[in-house]
């Protein structure tokens, strides 16, 4: 059985694979409570698909091999809108080697200045951001982007970004987005949207340590407020995640969907995604090596009301009912080929 702490409900799940409430009210095909008055699900969370026998809490369930949402049009997922499109303004946060804002230039083609990549490190000969403050140091910190392990890639990647259309940005500190992106973009006279439709931060990190109990849920604290003054109307910030094999993850580990709610923001969904999608892109871990995550949540937040005081307007990803769980993986745990 598991708890959710937000509704108060114990979830059992059958060995169908069936999800019930333990106050017997059924539930929806993805896992959301029906209410015949109000239509089903909760307002402000989208749940994952799923139909068979899970080892996680139905609002972040895990398809070690399964079903994974749609990254870009022409992809297999089970949303039926991608995620990303070529009519989004994109910001992308903590870049290593500019690979994952590449996978977006492939993708789309030219980006008309609509895709910017970021990194909180520093390109050695183009100096000092003199507007970011570097907050970790010493040993526990990367200043400077690392071009020893593949020489000539980074500045192969950057080339590609930026004869395409896209952006790259170096000092941006995603605490701080007013004070280290956009502020020097217009000393610079360099034209970046003045509003996101998507903010992506994949794996964030504070530091080289695996956890700082301090400064990580510090890092998604600031970062979802810095965010939220340069998001679009009905923009959203993603923060990409690892499930590791036991269930230990950086969602529960860091505490984020506490740490949005207390400062005004709503976890709307977690959606497991196909890190290969991103077809230029490689994870890499904190010393900046290739690392192969197990399992990919995207972490959907936006803010609870606009500018104006009133709910924030998100529209949600409708499920392709037509998607077969698992095709393009391979056959389920549990089910025949």
């Amino acid at each position: 059985w598991y708890q959710r702490r937000v509704h108060g409900e114990v979830y059992l799940t059958t060995p169908a694979g069936q999800t019930v409430a333990s106050n017997n009210i059924p539930v929806d095909e993805m896992g959301l409570p029906i209410d015949n008055t109000k239509g089903p699900g909760y307002p402000n969370e989208e749940f994952c698909p799923g139909g068979y026998k899970h080892c996680l809490p139905v609002n972040v369930r895990w398809f070690h091999k399964g079903a994974v949402a749609k990254v870009f049009s022409g992809q297999k997922g089970f949303t039926k809108q991608p995620l990303y499109n070529k009519n989004h303004s994109i910001l992308v946060l903590g870049e290593s080697d500019f690979s994952f804002t590449q996978s977006f230039i492939r993708a789309f083609g030219n980006c008309h200045s609509q895709v910017v990549g970021s990194s909180y490190m520093l390109k050695r000969g183009h100096g000092q951001n003199p507007h970011i403050k570097m907050r970790v140091t010493g040993d526990l910190s990367r200043r400077f982007l690392d071009t020893s392990r593949h020489p000539g890639q980074l500045e192969a990647n950057l080339n590609e970004i930026v004869n395409n259309g896209g952006l790259t940005r170096f000092g941006v500190d995603a605490k701080d987005l007013e004070g280290s992106l956009m502020k020097p973009a217009r000393e610079q006279k360099v034209t970046v949207p003045q509003k996101f439709d998507r903010i992506v931060f994949p794996f964030p990190r504070a530091s080289l340590k695996k956890y700082d109990r301090k400064l990580d849920p510090e890092l998604i604290r600031e970062t979802l407020r810095s965010g939220s003054k340069v998001l679009s109307p009905d923009g959203e910030i993603h923060i990409i995640v690892h499930f590791a094999r036991n269930g230990i993850n950086q969602f529960d580990l860091w505490c984020m969907r506490e740490t949005a709610e207390e400062i005004g923001f709503v976890w709307r969904a977690g959606l497991p995604i196909d890190w290969k999608d991103l077809t230029a892109y490689h994870p890499k871990d904190v010393t900046g090596k290739d690392w192969t995550p197990t399992c990919c949540y995207l972490l959907i937040f936006t803010p609870q009301k606009d500018s104006n005081g009133k709910p924030w307007k998100w529209p949600g990803y409708r499920i392709d009912k037509t998607y077969k769980y698992g095709h393009d993986l391979g056959p389920m745990p549990d089910r025949k080929a």
